[in-house]
């Protein structure tokens, strides 16, 4: 099980990973604002696993091979 629940290979754990190490910086007014004007923040997350869930493991592993086939030089 990852962190939120998921199996280990269940694609709704392509909505919480990165191909490197990350820092997010967002600034509060912008967030603020997303927040205010987005009919429901709270359903973002949710759409994210769902699209994640429709495409499928083998859809996002190829994506994910794909970003490294073309940034190989």
């Amino acid at each position: 099980m990852t962190q939120g629940g998921e199996k280990f290979g269940d694609a709704a754990n392509y909505t919480n990973r990165s191909l490197f190490t990350m820092r997010h910086i967002i600034r509060e007014v912008s967030l603020e604002r997303v927040i205010t004007d987005y009919p429901d923040v709270y359903q973002i997350p949710v759409q994210n696993i769902a699209l994640m869930n429709r495409l499928g493991q083998d859809k996002l592993q190829a994506i994910l091979k794909s970003c490294y086939h073309n940034n190989a030089g």
